[in-house]
């Protein structure tokens, strides 16, 4: 059955099947049919003069592109036209006619059966009656292939997508790791700033070196709560990486102030430690001294020159030890207070009772003197004279126990310390 191609393909169709390598069987047939040849020649030639395809559209830049560039794998119209020409003027002559003469149905025929095919079908294959001039089996090969194009294009453009839309995810995600980094700096710093408000650092602060035991806690107090050096870095990186750096400066920034405010706490438990053990050794020192003391007081009854002393020792001693029953004290300077009070209650104390033994002695030494008889004397010779009552001699005055003390400028009298 011959081939006839449908009237009713456009100029456009015909030149698409002629320049498809996968219609290359059509470009003879196209020859052999005057209506398809005449039609696609005359399209031919007015876009050679014009350069513009008349009622067909004009195909895009890229499918133009393509189209053209298979043009060079089978022959073009010009060459069908050339080989038309030259089979006219072997069987005439050598005159050649113009190219817009039709050539007749023998050359036709003729460069049908001379022009090379690329294709293993033959013309036969074709059923122009159902396809209207196109083979749809190789329609379908080339869906196929357009299909698996788009596919691999739609996998290009999804991947690219998904790699603008995961960047823009990981961007999203690094802008909000760093400002909750800044957070956490602020929230570490406001813990150590809350740590350093609190009375009982100021207290442990307060504390100098005799309200301690060991004196290298209060160095080590003081430089913990030196107050550290804060710089926070602004979330304005245009990149992953820039954005990523400053979270890992205020990350470490934030671990620095959690290890300041650990240090600083076990800073101020040690001071306060220090200060309890400094307190319980007072404590005890002071317990002594009111021992010591009471014992003088005891011992002293009626051994003072002035019991006045011994009444300011009693005192001392209760006022020390209110101070050692109450447990609510937590100044040192309290127990060395009441410790030096017995301290110089005592010394008084001591004082009276030597000057009561001075006393006491200078007073067996007068009684001693006193107590001596005195040396017998020879009675003188002398002539009896008629004997006369003399007057009493006054009696002389005992010395006072209490000694005397030196005279001085005073223009007073001298009186008698004790009184």
């Amino acid at each position: 059955m011959s081939l006839v191609l449908d009237k009713r393909l456009t100029s456009w169709q015909l030149y698409h099947m002629a320049i498809n390598p996968d219609f290359e069987p059509i470009l003879p047939l196209i020859v052999l049919h005057d209506h398809a040849y005449a039609a696609l020649q005359a399209w031919y030639e007015q876009y050679q003069e014009t350069g513009e395809f008349g009622i067909v559209p004009k195909p895009s830049e890229p499918e133009a592109r393509g189209l053209f560039a298979r043009q060079g794998r089978i022959p073009s119209l010009r060459q069908v036209d050339a080989y038309v020409q030259e089979q006219q003027g072997a069987r005439s002559g050598g005159t050649q006619s113009e190219l817009s003469d039709l050539p007749t149905e023998t050359l036709r025929e003729d460069a049908a059966r001379d022009l090379p095919l690329q294709s293993d079908q033959s013309v036969e294959s074709f059923d122009d009656s159902v396809t209207l001039g196109f083979d749809w089996r190789v329609v379908k090969r080339a869906g196929i292939a357009v299909v698996m194009c788009a596919v691999l294009v739609g996998l290009v453009i999804g991947g690219v997508q998904w790699h603008r839309h995961t960047q823009q995810q990981r961007f999203t995600q690094a802008q909000a790791d760093c400002r909750a980094s800044i957070q956490q700096v602020q929230d570490r710093q406001r813990a150590w700033q809350r740590l350093v408000d609190t009375a009982s650092t100021k207290q442990a602060l307060a504390y100098i070196e005799q309200d301690v035991a060991d004196k290298q806690v209060l160095t080590q107090l003081h430089h913990a709560a030196q107050p550290p050096k804060i710089t926070l870095h602004q979330c304005t990186g245009d990149t992953v990486s820039a954005l990523q750096d400053v979270t890992n400066t205020h990350t470490a920034l934030a671990d620095t102030l959690t290890q300041r405010t650990s240090v600083l706490r076990k800073a101020i438990q040690a001071v306060q430690s220090s200060h309890r053990k400094q307190l319980d050794g007072q404590r005890g020192e002071l317990q002594v001294a009111i021992n010591g003391a009471q014992a003088l007081l005891d011992s002293s009854s009626g051994n003072v020159a002035d019991d006045a002393t011994r009444d300011a020792l009693a005192r001392a001693i209760a006022q020390a030890r209110s101070v050692y029953q109450d447990n609510n004290v937590s100044d040192i300077q309290s127990y060395i207070t009441a410790g030096k009070s017995l301290v110089d209650a005592q010394a008084a104390v001591q004082a009276s009772i030597d000057a009561k033994v001075q006393a006491d002695e200078r007073a067996k030494q007068q009684a001693a003197q006193d107590a001596q008889p005195q040396a017998a004397t020879p009675s003188p010779h002398y002539v009896t004279a008629p004997q006369r009552t003399a007057p009493a001699a006054p009696q002389a005055p005992t010395p006072p126990t209490w000694s005397v003390p030196a005279p001085s400028s005073n223009p007073l009298p001298d009186s008698d310390g004790s009184l």
